[in-house]
Parts: C-alpha cells; sequence; structure tokens
C-alpha cells in the first residue's frame, strides 16, 4: 500500500503561507521586546549603580561595604594651628597712625578666624576645631572643612584663587570637592560667590575699604584704608 505524502518541494497554499509569516513575525516580536526589556534592567542598574557610587565618593551617606573603595577620607595639604585672635585685634596690628592698614597675615591667623566665623555660624555638622586654611603663592587659598554628619565623616575641601579687579576683590574658584567628588560647573557658582562677597565688603565699607590682597607661601599681604576708627 503506497501513502502519498506531501512533497517538500510542493508550494504552501496562500493561507498557509500567511500564517507561517505571521507566526515568524510574532516571534521575532517577541525575541525584539525581550532584548528591549533586558538592555532596560541594565540601563536601570547601570544608572542606580552610578548614584550609589557618586553618593559613596561624598562620604556622606552610608552605603554596603561593595563601595567602599569610593571614597577616601580627604586630608589638607598640610595641618595648620590656628592663632586664635579676635578680628579687631587682627585689624589694630595692621593698622599705622596715618589710619591705613597694611601687613601680613599668617595661615595661622587666618585659620584661627575661619574656625571662628564658622563657630559663630552654630552648624552642627561642622567640626569647626579641624578647618584650616593653607596659603600657596601659585594655587591660592585651601579652605579645608570638614563634616560629620550621623557618624559619617568627609570633608569639604576647595582652591580660591583671590585677586584684586579693579579696587574690588574677586575669588576664583579652582576646584572644589565634597570627599573625593570633584563638584562639577564650578564657574557656575563664582556669579553667587562672588555676590555674597560683595555684599560682606560692602557692608563694610563704611568701616574699611581693602585695596590689596596678595597671597604668598604661608600668608596674604593685604592692604587698605579705615574709614572708622576702632
Amino acid at each position: 500500500m503506497n501513502l502519498l505524502l506531501p512533497s517538500p518541494n510542493v508550494p504552501a497554499t496562500p493561507d498557509e503561507w500567511l500564517e507561517n509569516r505571521k507566526c515568524r513575525r510574532m516571534s521575532g516580536e517577541f525575541r525584539c521586546c525581550g532584548a528591549c526589556a533586558i538592555v532596560g534592567i541594565l540601563v536601570v542598574f547601570a544608572v542606580l549603580f552610578g548614584g550609589v557610587w557618586i553618593a559613596a565618593k561624598t562620604g556622606l551617606v552610608k552605603t554596603p561595604s561593595f563601595f567602599r573603595g569610593a571614597f577616601e577620607m580627604p586630608e589638607p595639604t598640610r595641618v595648620v594651628y590656628p592663632r586664635p585672635e579676635p578680628p579687631e585685634m587682627i585689624l589694630s596690628q595692621l593698622l599705622n597712625p596715618d589710619g591705613t592698614v597694611s601687613g601680613q597675615i599668617s595661615e595661622r591667623t587666618l585659620t584661627g578666624l575661619l574656625q571662628y566665623s564658622l563657630k559663630q555660624g552654630n552648624i552642627d555638622w561642622i567640626v569647626s576645631d579641624r578647618a584650616q586654611v593653607v596659603m600657596d603663592k601659585e594655587k591660592g587659598l585651601e579652605i579645608f572643612v570638614p563634616v560629620k554628619k550621623d557618624k559619617q565623616e568627609t570633608a569639604f575641601r576647595a582652591w580660591v584663587l583671590p585677586r584684586m579687579i579693579d579696587d574690588r576683590l574677586s575669588l576664583d574658584v579652582q576646584e572644589a570637592r565634597v570627599g573625593t567628588l570633584p563638584i562639577p560647573f564650578l564657574s557656575s557658582f563664582e556669579p553667587m560667590i562672588q555676590e555674597k562677597l560683595n555684599a560682606a565688603l560692602d557692608g563694610n565699607k563704611d568701616v574699611f575699604r581693602l585695596t590689596r590682597f596678595e597671597v604668598g607661601d604661608g600668608y596674604v599681604n593685604i592692604a587698605g584704608t579705615l574709614i572708622k576708627s576702632l
């Protein structure tokens, strides 16, 4: 008895051809959707991983032990021991008989002033007694402020280059970091910093007018005019 089997070379009917094409298209769409889902999951994972890594670099938040390599406790260029002196005493030491002010302020004195100002601000998470200023003729001022919040310790560190432009003190922020994380877009912050500095200087212009601010290694040369007596 002979059985008649369909020949593989016999073309499918139009309905069968359409059905096969539909199945292949659905299978391809399924594979495409699966690949897109996998890519989406990987992107979300990468964003989350990057966010946690950035947070770990600041040292401000507690992260899993896997991310500990992202953070290293910042240290200042060198340790500066403060010389605590009230601002009025510092100014009186620089005062000349003719009413002008000139002389040097050491980084120890400026460190004492920084710590004094931070203590007056009374911000709990700033470790004011370890804050300091380092002066370098080429780099300018290194401002180092330790921070401790919820048992997490880190520090803010910035290099600022002060210059006198048109008889006004201008600050150029060269570099700033929180922990080991560089702060991006520093130039966008400079107008705000300059505005605050101008407001502080203008608020005291009836008492003292600054005409010179020149950074050396471990000191700053200043000069100005005292408008009102101490």
